[in-house]
């Protein structure tokens, strides 16, 4: 039975940074993405941007284990893919 509720779609950037992933992390990605499809409502960090920013609304999740961080929207039934990025650098903000 397939329980899909969302419709992933990939903003142009992010598909390039998807296609340039290593294999093992796309796989970890695609993992993510097939959770995504059910539960994009419930999963995610909300980002904290100021309402004229291009990611306000949107939610983050990090895959600490393939060290990329995926930034999504959620708008009616489709979640809009907007980054898929490796995680370069986490330090402390003050």
């Amino acid at each position: 039975m397939n329980n899909t509720r969302f419709e992933i779609r990939f903003d142009p950037d992010a598909v390039k940074e998807y296609q340039q992933l290593d294999n093992s992390v796309a796989k970890i990605v695609d993992k993510f993405l097939e959770r995504l499809e059910k539960q994009a409502d419930e999963i995610g960090k909300p980002l904290h941007n100021t309402k004229s920013s291009r990611l306000a609304g949107c939610k983050e999740i990090k895959l600490r284990d393939a060290g990329v961080r995926i930034i999504f929207r959620v708008t009616n039934e489709v979640v809009e893919v907007l980054r898929v990025a490796y995680i370069l650098a986490i330090e402390h903000r003050s």
